[in-house]
C-alpha cells in the first residue's frame, strides 16, 4: 500500500510518500517546506492570514507532488499550531474545499503516541524505559516507554515558536531572561518530573527540527561530516552536548548563521531549543542521549499499515 502522511506542524510542513505493510515501509519520497503558521498569533490563539496562505502554498504543493505517484491513502494530521488556535478548524475546512484534503487535527497525546511509533522505527528501544522528546513549534511532547509500550505521555505547549513570541528574547540571549525562562520550565514541566519518578530513565532520544539541526551541528564538529541521510539516528556525547548547547544559548544571530550545518530557519528558535534541551539533561540526569531521524511523520505511517493489515 502506498501512503502519503502530510504533517501539518507549526513552523513546517512535511511529507513522505512510503510503500508500507503492517512491518515495515520502504521511502518513495519525503519533502519539508516552512510555513511557520504559527508566525505573529500562536500566542493569540489564531492563525494569521499570511500563515493560512503560506499554508495553502505548500499544501497546493503537495498536492501536484503526490498526483503522479499512485498513492492509495493521504493521511493528513494538524497537530498543535491548528488544534490550539481559534482559527485552526476553519483552515482546515479551507484546504478541504481547494484541494479535497481531509486534515484530522490530533490532541497531545495521540501526537506523541504518533512519534513513539516513528522512534521506534529508528532506533532499537530494547526493554528498559527511556524518555523521547519531540520538540515542536507549538508544543513539545514527551513520552516514557520501550520497545514494547508506552509507560506515559504528555504534551506540554512549550514548542518553541510558542516561546519565542512568549518571550521575545534578546540577541543574545541576557542572563536574567535565561533565569525566567528556566523558571517557567520548572513550572511547566512539573507533571514530566512526577512522571520520571515513577519511571526512572537514564536515556533521552529526541527528535524533530530543532534536534536535528543539533545533531547535525555536533556531527560536522566532531566528525567533519553532515548527518548521514541513511542512518536513522546520530548519538550524542553528553559533554559535547552540553558545550554545544551553551554556545548556541548565548550566541547572536550571525555567530550562529556560521555555524557550520546550521538550518537558516531554526537561526532564531535555536537558543531557547538548546535552553530546554540542556534543562532536560540537567533535571533528568540523562546518561545517553541520541537524536531519531525519525518522528511523526514516520508514525503517522507506521500507525496507519499496521491497523489496516
Amino acid at each position: 500500500m502506498r501512503i502519503a502522511a502530510i504533517d501539518l506542524g507549526t513552523n513546517t510542513f512535511n511529507l513522505l510518500v512510503a510503500d508500507a505493510d503492517d512491518k515495515s515501509y520502504t521511502e518513495v519520497l519525503r519533502d519539508k517546506r516552512v510555513v511557520k503558521l504559527g508566525l505573529g498569533g500562536i500566542t493569540k490563539n489564531t492563525i494569521s492570514e499570511e500563515a493560512i496562505q503560506r499554508g495553502i502554498s505548500a499544501i497546493k504543493d503537495y498536492i501536484e507532488i503526490i498526483a503522479p505517484l499512485t498513492v492509495d491513502k493521504i493521511l493528513a494530521v494538524a497537530t498543535s499550531a491548528i488544534r490550539s488556535t481559534n482559527n485552526g478548524l476553519e483552515f482546515t475546512k479551507l484546504l478541504k474545499n481547494k484541494f479535497n484534503l481531509d486534515v484530522r487535527i490530533i490532541g497531545g497525546d495521540e501526537e506523541a503516541e504518533l512519534i513513539y511509533y516513528g522512534i521506534r522505527r529508528a532506533i532499537n528501544l530494547q526493554t528498559q524505559n527511556v524518555l523521547m522528546l519531540d520538540i515542536g513549534g507549538g508544543s513539545n511532547e514527551f513520552i516514557i516507554g520501550n520497545g514494547n509500550r508506552i509507560s506515559w505521555k504528555h504534551s506540554f505547549t512549550l514548542g518553541i515558536a510558542r516561546l519565542l513570541e512568549t518571550f521575545e528574547p534578546s540577541n543574545p540571549l541576557t542572563n536574567n531572561e535565561i533565569e525566567n525562562v528556566i523558571l517557567y520550565f520548572e513550572k511547566e514541566l512539573k507533571p514530566l518530573f512526577e512522571a520520571i519518578n515513577i519511571y526512572p530513565v537514564k536515556k533521552l532520544v529526541g527528535s524533530s527540527g530543532s534536534f536535528d539541526t543539533i545533531a547535525n551541528i555536533c556531527s560536522l564538529m566532531k566528525c567533519n561530516k553532515a548527518l548521514n541521510n541513511e542512518k536513522t539516528f546520530f548519538e550524542f556525547k553528553k559533554n559535547e552536548l552540553n558545550e554545544l548547547c551553551n554556545k548556541i544559548i548565548i550566541s547572536t544571530t550571525n555567530e550562529r548563521i556560521a555555524m557550520p550545518g546550521m538550518d537558516l530557519m531554526r537561526v532564531e528558535m535555536l537558543p531557547l531549543a538548546a535552553l530546554f534541551i540542556k534543562f532536560i539533561i540537567a533535571q533528568t540526569n540523562v546518561t545517553e542521549i541520541t537524536q531519531s531521524a525519525y518522528s511523526i511523520k514516520e508514525g503517522i505511517i507506521l500507525s496507519y499499515s499496521e491497523t489496516e493489515n
